[in-house]
């Protein structure tokens, strides 16, 4: 796995650092460019990593996030991106309470991973066209777990809670994107994410805001303090990929990129509180 790295044009003193994992078959730097992360980081000062996954690792260069080997902490391709993170904070100076993992499809299916194997090291996530953490633990499983596993939220909670055992201090906000229309990851799959983070963050999965944009609907959903810990995207009529809006950012022309009218990477900083 190699890493590659857009600094913005003016990196803010003690700046956050954004890890970007595309989808299968995708390169790191065209994805993030497509999906707007270089735009966002200029205009914030944050630094974006972006680890590019091998054909070696994977033959359709998908991040591995159904083997257990690579999604436990310290082990496989999730410490790897965990040294990266290490590498940005001692040589370049990020806010280590300010780092964050977003992804789609096998990106995002691994975002999940990192959030419960690092939840002392990630303070918030993005998962577009994604699956919750747990659900599969080898290749076989994977499929079954696109098209959608039910389990109840307390069963979703316990697969995150048990990646780290140990851990007993919060876990990170999570921003949740996916199309209504896809015919790769299982719509269903929002519901289930939705059901494993609300119950990782002790919150019950009534949403305590919907909000309409347009044709599409963004559920929010609060802890005990009253702060919002979950947002759900549920983005009519899109396929499998990542919902961008070209008038604010994302450049569309690239399949997995739709024009909705959302753009998930703004939507998702604004929730973790990037500013």
């Amino acid at each position: 796995m190699r890493m590659f790295l857009y600094t913005p044009s003016t990196p803010r003193a003690s700046a956050p650092l954004v890890v970007v994992l595309h989808g299968c078959e995708l390169d790191a730097q065209n994805y993030a460019y497509h999906a707007g992360w270089n735009t966002l980081a200029d205009a914030h000062g944050f630094y974006v990593v972006l680890p590019q996954q091998s054909a070696s690792n994977n033959q359709n260069r998908c991040f591995n996030w159904f083997a257990a080997g690579d999604t436990q902490r310290g082990s496989g391709e999730a410490g790897s991106i965990a040294q990266m993170v290490t590498y940005m904070r001692d040589h370049y100076g990020v806010d280590s309470k300010q780092i964050y993992a977003s992804g789609m499809s096998a990106g995002g299916a691994m975002v999940a991973a990192l959030l419960a194997a690092y939840p002392d090291v990630f303070a918030g996530g993005a998962i577009s066209a994604g699956v919750p953490y747990g659900c599969a633990s080898s290749v076989f499983e994977a499929f079954t777990c696109m098209d959608g596993v039910d389990q109840s939220a307390s069963q979703w909670a316990a697969e995150v809670r048990a990646a780290d055992s140990s851990y007993s201090g919060p876990y990170p906000k999570v921003a949740l994107f996916h199309g209504k229309s896809d015919t790769l990851v299982a719509y269903a799959n929002l519901a289930e994410l939705v059901e494993q983070w609300t119950a990782v963050h002790g919150a019950d999965q009534t949403p305590d805001e919907t909000t309409a944009i347009g044709a599409h609907q963004r559920l929010r959903f609060k802890d005990a303090k009253g702060q919002v810990v979950v947002e759900a995207y549920q983005l009519s009529g899109m396929d499998h990929g990542l919902a961008i809006d070209p008038a604010e950012g994302g450049v569309a022309g690239y399949g997995v990129f739709h024009p909705v009218h959302v753009w998930a990477p703004a939507r998702a900083i604004a929730l973790w509180g990037i500013q």
